[in-house]
């Protein structure tokens, strides 16, 4: 869970139901949500996320959300949408075990196809590479 829009009896809500679901879940601060930065970034945690393995919850602005829905990894919803968050909730509450694990599959997969650590190295390495048979 990440840090910003959740109190203490925000977070003891939602415990069991990361525990009963078996899923990460994360939250973009409210704040941020203007932050352009963070709506075309995204953080090293959320690569850690989708390599775990696991459904994925999202209430976040911008590409993470992307990710999130394109890797068919969880469900994603806009920082300011709390009842489109419970909405996604009880979808994933209601969701088969062979669903949510066919989800943490497809975020460990995405994972390895987009953020492991020799591919981002080639794919650098043939960017710089290009860039120099240019010259």
């Amino acid at each position: 869970v990440g840090a910003g829009i959740l109190n203490s009896k925000s977070k003891s809500f939602l415990i069991p139901i990361i525990h009963f679901l078996s899923l990460l879940i994360i939250f973009c601060n409210f704040e941020s949500k203007f932050e352009y930065i963070f709506s075309i970034t995204i953080p090293a945690k959320v690569q850690s996320y989708l390599a775990c393995g696991k459904p994925i919850l999202a209430m976040v602005n911008g590409e993470v959300g992307k990710v999130v829905v394109d890797a068919k990894a969880g469900f994603s919803c806009a920082a300011e949408s709390p009842h489109e968050l419970v909405q996604n909730i009880l979808k994933m509450k209601t969701m088969r075990e062979k669903d949510l694990s066919e989800m943490g599959e497809n975020a460990r997969k995405y994972y390895n196809d987009n953020f492991e650590r020799s591919y981002l190295f080639d794919k650098a390495e043939n960017i710089f590479r290009t860039m120099c048979e240019s010259f």
